[in-house]
């Protein structure tokens, strides 16, 4: 017996399942139901590489307007690079470590009258530390820190500050076997009250300690250790009490001049801290070089 099949519906897909795509549709972006969207061909993909290029290089501008590219925000070194600088403290930067890292070769750094209770290392090559006072610009260990001032690199100069209370050293230059320090001065300086020695200078040639008073240590005034022809003077400084004057461990090709004092005049040693002579001229004035290396006979830099 023939019956009459009614004839099947097509089925709707389930909530959330796409309905298979008829021939010949595209494939990207899938096939779905309802009302579709072609997304045209210029921003389907990637972008192209001029494009991205000049949106990469306004946001580049855009930020280096706001600072936010500097290389050092937090730098304390005013003017533009290439050119030497005046760091101040606390002017530029509130303490002496922050106005060293910001220095570059050929720098000032200018110290205004204070007490700064820090332990400050100079890792900048030719630079000058300089206090705009030498009995007022005073870097204080409290008894705690171990150097003053910690000299990592060449041709650095520390002059016209006081340096006290410190468990080691008052100014220490510090080379290394492999690569020894050349070049460093202190001038006009005041060391005392220092655990140890008042300059120690280690693997370091060509130096000049002039112009130093230094007093309350158990070792030695000057302490120069590890250096072969050193080609380093001291002169026309003092050591008042502690130890021994200078002292030479493995070292030598170290010379000691001692001014007399003039016709008059008290003896230095008699005059105390307070009493020794000041850097002269302006302290803002431009640095002189660390020291003046000696040559040798034929003419080329020791």
């Amino acid at each position: 017996m023939w019956s009459r099949r009614r004839p099947l519906r097509p089925q709707r897909p389930a909530p959330g399942l796409s309905r298979p795509a008829p021939a010949g549709a595209p494939t990207e972006p899938p096939y779905r139901a309802g009302p579709s969207r072609r997304v045209p061909p210029a921003v389907r993909g990637p972008w192209p590489a001029a494009a991205a290029c000049g949106l990469v290089g306004a946001l580049l501008v855009l930020l280096a307007g706001c600072g936010a590219l500097s290389p050092r925000p937090d730098d304390a070194r005013p003017g533009p690079p290439g050119q030497r600088a005046v760091i101040t403290v606390p002017g530029d930067a509130p303490t002496i470590q922050r106005a060293v890292d910001a220095a570059v070769p050929g720098d000032l750094v200018l110290v205004d009258p204070g007490v700064y209770r820090e332990s400050v290392v100079v890792a900048t090559p030719r630079i000058v530390l300089r206090g705009a006072d030498r009995n007022r610009v005073v870097i204080d260990g409290e008894g705690e820190r171990a150097s003053g001032v910690t000299v990592t690199a060449p041709e650095v100069a520390v002059e016209n500050l006081t340096v006290r209370g410190h468990r080691e050293h008052g100014v220490a230059f510090r080379g290394t076997p492999e690569r020894p320090l050349a070049g460093y001065r202190a001038s006009y300086l005041t060391a005392h009250d220092t655990g140890r020695h008042g300059v120690s200078a280690r693997h370091a040639r060509r130096g000049v300690v002039e112009h130093a008073y230094l007093a309350g240590f158990s070792g030695a005034g000057v302490h120069i250790e590890h250096c072969h022809s050193c080609r380093t003077v001291v002169r026309e400084s003092v050591v008042s009490t502690g130890g021994e004057p200078v002292v030479l461990a493995g070292a030598d090709g170290v010379t000691v001049e001692t001014a007399a004092p003039a016709e008059g005049e008290t003896a230095v040693a008699d005059r105390g801290p307070a009493g020794q002579p000041v850097l002269p001229g302006d302290p803002s004035a431009p640095p002189r070089p660390a020291v003046t290396a000696p040559t040798l006979s034929g003419g080329a830099p020791a």
